[in-house]
């Protein structure tokens, strides 16, 4: 009975933030400025919806002109006029290519378990410097995260000779930064700071200084699926090793690639914490904010991107036991952009169909 209370106070909750989300607002376009910044994107069908939600939340908060370059992995047509649909509704201050891809051809020897519920289209990424050769420099972006702000504030980030600008990982959800480091054949006794892979900044005239051409770039990285321990995140794994070979990676703030939420939970639970993690949440502890059932971390700044690489999505809410509030964090915020979008309401009613078939 409690947790059909709990359940019928989370629909309503969601319900009633969702039929009061603000109305779509126009950017300001006299703003609008000349810079180009390429921007790579990566998924199968299932996942379009949220490049449309990504991109759309990234042309929202930006006055440069984006060069999406998307690689798909057997996106409809349909689905491609609905990505297109969305970004033409905001701005016209974009280009857009879709670049088709065949990751089981390309990483045939890659073998992913299927319990870690992982796309095999995420290793697509390592083909683009062949894919897009004339390509100096690029952002990065997984699709299953949104923009709070200007991604130009990331572009003039100065890479300082590094091959990637990265925000190091502090607690990943299925294992520890030591065991990824193993996976990854770190030296875990060096001071390396793993980075999630979700947010990047690329150098790829850095890479190619370094290797000589694209194409042996691409060989070098599928040398490297070969010789790793790949398991769940097998191109974040190749790419946090490639960096490391290569002089390390620009330390990015925190502010672009924010997901607190899991990880202060992670630890606040975790027994038997080592050195490093008391000392993380010793500083999650430190600056924690609670505000309406989210937990935020302040920064150098506000965040300018939230990364929802959790269990607990905006778009597919996994409610735990020991739950007892909406417990999404920036539900709000995800929800706008994706309202900005013409696949917004099928994710509104298979969002509501699901929470509505925990009571049955």
């Amino acid at each position: 009975f409690l947790n059909e209370v709990i359940s019928r106070k989370e629909l309503d909750y969601f319900y009633y933030t969702l039929s009061n989300l603000p109305n779509k607002k126009q950017r300001d376009k006299s703003l609008d400025s000349d810079v180009h910044i390429p921007v790579i994107l990566s998924s199968d069908d299932n996942y379009s919806r949220f490049i449309a939600t990504t991109g759309a939340s990234v042309l929202y908060n930006t006055h440069s002109f984006i060069d999406f370059y998307i690689l798909s992995e057997g996106i409809s047509q349909n689905s491609k006029n609905k990505i297109e649909s969305a970004f033409r509704n905001i701005t016209d201050k974009f280009s857009i290519n879709f670049i088709e891809c065949d990751s089981k051809k390309n990483f045939s020897d890659i073998k992913l378990p299927d319990e870690y519920h992982v796309s095999l289209s995420t290793c697509n990424r390592l083909l683009f410097p062949v894919i897009a050769p004339h390509i100096h420099r690029a952002i990065y972006l997984d699709v299953d995260l949104i923009l709070m702000g200007d991604i130009k504030e990331l572009w003039d980030e100065d890479l300082d000779g590094h091959v990637i600008a990265a925000v190091p990982l502090l607690v990943d959800r299925l294992s520890t930064i030591d065991y990824l480091k193993q996976s990854a054949k770190i030296d875990t006794k060096e001071n390396y700071p793993y980075f999630n892979s979700g947010v990047m900044l690329i150098d790829y005239d850095k890479w190619r200084e370094i290797l000589g051409s694209n194409e042996n770039i691409v060989n070098y990285l599928i040398k490297l699926s070969a010789e790793l321990s790949l398991k769940m995140t097998p191109d974040e794994l190749i790419l946090n090793k490639f960096a490391y070979s290569h002089g390390g990676y620009k330390v990015l703030n925190h502010k672009y690639n924010v997901n607190p939420y899991y990880s202060y939970l992670y630890l606040k639970k975790k027994k038997n914490l080592s050195p490093y993690e008391k000392d993380t949440l010793e500083q999650y502890i430190k600056n924690i904010e609670v505000n309406h059932y989210e937990e935020m971390i302040p920064l150098n700044g506000e965040p300018l991107i939230r990364h929802f690489y959790s269990h607990n999505k905006p778009w597919s809410h996994i409610r735990q036991d020991n739950f007892i509030l909406p417990v999404i964090p920036h539900f709000k915020d995800f929800w706008f952009y994706a309202k900005l979008t013409p696949f917004y309401e099928e994710l509104k009613n298979e969002f509501i169909y699901a929470r509505m078939s925990e009571l049955c």
